[in-house]
């Protein structure tokens, strides 16, 4: 494999990684539980928002230039800092970072461990800590070393649950499959991502020495494109797995993170919650070290680089730690 191709695939295995986080595994199989035989429009509406705007959105920003101001220049030379300040308010340290650490917790180690949250959580941002402390190489760290797991972890499981199912979807009676599907799928927060996950991916490229702007924009489409292809099967293939869950006896208002581990469990026994919490792992990390590399490096430039990109991240792992141990 050639440099160019093998780039592209990392950079694609790395997006894929960043997005699939806490809320992209459980989400599916908790929208395919509550359609049962309506998963197929519930799938399409998810596969809109949750993939199709933020294949969107990297195509976007990388067309635009690769950041956020270059992306949004043409409303305002300022309106950059200021939609990004909010997307990392929105996904940063206040919610979706906590969020992988506290679903680390609770899928990963609660189930197997008697083990306190706060131990748990420090020890997973230090882990987050040391993947991103340094600018130069995330993508490739994502992409060589925590996306491989994650990916074949996932594919194990999807496969299974498709060709081995626990049961056959029932019908639910529900009459907004596609808008049910169309929300959550937005609920992963994956469309604010995308702009900053591909400013990110593209930075990443230039540190590798592809100075061309067509080198630049061609990978980032053709990783955009790996990501979302990946993307694409793991939620269908997880939709479909609660889907077939659906006629089981369980209360309708049971926790998407129960559903998720009783789904696992009749699947693939216990063997299967142990798999399931090395993706969980996986998943919420590489999600969490993505987006602390990123909180990071807008920050920094933001302050005009007076404000140290080691400084900004370790401050984001602290403040991610906090939250995440509050419920």
């Amino acid at each position: 494999m050639n440099s160019l191709r093998k780039d592209t695939l990392i950079a694609g295995l790395a997006l894929f990684a960043m997005f699939f986080g806490a809320g992209n595994l459980i989400f599916p199989p908790s929208i395919g539980f509550t359609s049962g035989t309506a998963w197929l429009p519930s799938l399409l509406g998810f596969l809109i928002t949750g993939v199709g705007l933020i294949l969107l959105g990297i195509i976007s920003v990388a067309k635009s230039g690769g950041t956020v101001d270059t992306f949004s220049e043409r409303v305002a030379p300022w309106f950059g800092k200021f939609l990004g300040t909010l997307i990392i308010l929105a996904i940063g340290p206040m919610l979706a970072i906590p969020r992988t650490g506290a679903v680390t917790y609770e899928l990963a180690f609660q189930p197997h461990f008697d083990v306190p949250v706060w131990l748990v959580t420090a020890g997973f941002f230090l882990i987050t800590l040391i993947f991103s402390i340094k600018p130069q190489g995330i993508i490739d760290r994502i992409g060589q070393i925590l996306a491989p797991v994650l990916v074949f972890v996932m594919t194990v499981i999807v496969v299974i649950g498709i060709f081995d199912p626990v049961g056959s979807p029932a019908d639910k009676g529900l009459e907004s499959a596609f808008a049910q599907g169309f929300t959550d799928g937005y609920q992963t927060m994956d469309v604010l991502a995308a702009i900053l996950f591909g400013g990110l991916t593209f930075a990443g490229l230039k540190s590798k020495g592809y100075s061309k702007f067509s080198d630049q924009l061609s990978i980032t489409i053709k990783a955009g494109l790996i990501a979302a292809s990946g993307l694409t099967f793991i939620y269908g293939g997880l939709l479909y797995i609660g889907a077939t869950f659906s006629g089981a006896d369980l209360p309708a208002d049971i926790a998407t993170s129960q559903l998720l581990l009783s789904i696992i469990e009749s699947i693939l026994g216990q063997a299967g919650l142990i798999l399931l919490g090395i993706a969980i792992t996986f998943a919420c990390l590489t999600t969490s070290v993505g987006l602390s590399a990123t909180v990071g490096e807008f920050f920094h430039k933001l302050s005009g680089g007076k404000i140290p990109y080691s400084a900004l991240v370790v401050a984001t792992c602290l403040f991610s730690w906090y939250f995440s141990i509050q419920g």
